[in-house]
């Protein structure tokens, strides 16, 4: 397996996320890099495990990660109207993000189990997806909650069911779509009309994205320089060092630094989707789910920077201030690396 190219991918979507923090918000620059530091320990403890003992640990992983949501839910700080995060010491761990990378081992193993009756098959499956989608959009996560739906459809994807039974259950969800959005809270239903026209409303529930809209066109072909955006160091756009990082980058390195950086998120893309084609049904479950994590954070992230998708808290990853997205990143690549290797 060739490493080298997502590697130095990685390396360099790193360099860049911590030159924005340094930018935006200096005082957690040091954070970040202790955060890089120890999840990059976290994936080489975990890329020597056996894929035998993975298997071992499937469960467990899920009953942690429905544990710690629960506890978050329940003793949890209250943060902007959201229970997302219990203090371990000095640190805040936002427990939706982990459940991503634990569900991807656990439902890696879920989905290995014998196919005898198909609808019963799924059904279940479903069952052991409803708990941990729940509690994270009780908090309420909406957004996570989305990216841990598209990680468990996509590797539904890789499982043996056959298509049609999937396509069933797609069919039935977008017919529910409607539903779902009069179930949402009122500030969320605004998240998802206002990226039609953010400028109904520009001093509120658009207000986000017209500053990032304004950050990015502002950074050019060359960007102004390190240090040198005013909508982000004059703090017109909000977030400006986690959800709205991509903008910050963009108003200081222009189209040449954002195709860079894009390019090397697309690298370590196509690194993954060569994991997936691999004759160990388990390794390849792993595999389509880090890719459905990285490429759903992805593409919501920028999307919403863009103003081509609602506002959804989501982070980029590797890039996006904050310890739990890398930590659960780091669970996740240290998965794939582990199972990609010809043992267990």
């Amino acid at each position: 397996m060739r490493a080298t190219p997502p590697i130095l991918a990685a390396f360099v979507v790193l360099v860049f996320s911590l030159s924005v923090i340094w930018s935006t918000t200096p005082s957690l620059a040091l954070t970040q890099l202790t955060f890089i530091l120890f999840s990059l320990l976290v994936t080489i403890i975990i890329s020597q495990t056996s894929i035998s003992t993975l298997r071992s640990l499937a469960l467990p992983a899920y009953v942690i990660a429905i544990l710690s949501l629960i506890f978050t839910y329940i003793l949890g700080q209250v943060t902007r109207g959201s229970v997302r995060w219990i203090e371990i010491g000095p640190f805040h761990l936002q427990t939706s993000e982990t459940a991503k990378s634990l569900i991807i081992l656990s439902f890696a193993y879920f989905l290995t189990q014998p196919i005898l009756r198909p609808w019963r098959w799924l059904f279940t499956r479903i069952l052991l997806l409803l708990p941990i989608a729940l509690l994270v959009l009780l908090q309420p996560d909406l957004g996570s909650t989305i990216i841990i739906s598209f990680i468990w459809f996509g590797m539904m994807l890789v499982s043996s069911l056959p298509r049609r039974y999937l396509l069933a259950l797609l069919l039935t969800g977008l017919i529910a779509l409607p539903l779902g959005y009069q179930l949402l809270e009122p500030y969320q239903q605004r998240r998802l009309t206002s990226f039609v026209n953010p400028y109904a409303d520009p001093s509120g529930s658009g207000y986000n994205v017209i500053q990032s809209q304004i950050a990015i066109g502002s950074g050019r072909i060359i960007g102004k320089g390190v240090r040198q955006g005013t909508q982000s160091h004059l703090r017109f756009l909000p977030e400006r060092h986690t959800d709205f990082a991509f903008a910050s980058f963009a108003e200081e390195f222009g189209l040449v630094g954002t195709t860079i950086l894009l390019a090397c998120l697309t690298l370590i893309l196509l690194w993954l989707t060569k994991q997936i084609d691999n004759p160990d049904l388990f390794a390849s479950l792993i595999a389509a789910g880090a890719f459905w994590q990285f490429f759903s954070q992805t593409i919501v992230n920028v999307g919403m920077n863009l103003g081509l998708m609602p506002v959804t808290g989501i982070t980029l990853p590797l890039f996006s201030y904050g310890g739990s997205s890398l930590l659960s990143f780091a669970i996740t690549f240290g998965l794939v690396i582990a199972t990609s290797k010809k043992t267990g």
